[in-house]
């Protein structure tokens, strides 16, 4: 098996963040639309969490052209704008669940360090 180096999971994109949210958002309507389930919408939140993670998560790749300095006032942003909907979730699942905590308490170094360690696991993977 051949991986590709520069595919869109290992490389860095600068507007995932964004792709991802309006992705997510559309996603939001449809369950509203058709009917509030508790059970897709608590998936849906889910979701949302594991993609500003993963937007995160990116701040590590070799192609990150970020300063720590810049890399923390992305998280900042990202969390001053995700702050009262991720709030508002009512998770389920124990993982998720912390992770959303760890996103309330708005700690920025918390949460890149945590990110930090949770690249470098994956990585040795």
């Amino acid at each position: 098996m051949i991986r590709d180096v520069d595919s869109l999971t290992k490389r860095y994109n600068r507007y995932k963040y964004e792709m991802l949210m309006a992705v997510n958002d559309n996603l939001f309507d449809l369950i509203k639309k058709n009917g509030n389930s508790n059970k897709i919408l608590s998936a849906a939140q889910q979701i949302r969490i594991k993609n500003i993670y993963s937007c995160f998560m990116d701040l590590f790749l070799s192609k990150c052209p970020f300063t720590l300095k810049e890399k923390k006032l992305y998280i900042k942003n990202i969390l001053e704008k995700e702050f009262v909907n991720i709030n508002s979730y009512n998770i389920e699942d124990r993982t998720y669940r912390l992770l959303k905590f760890i996103l309330c308490t708005k700690n920025i170094t918390l949460i890149y360090i945590i990110n930090y360690i949770i690249f470098k696991i994956k990585k040795r993977k």
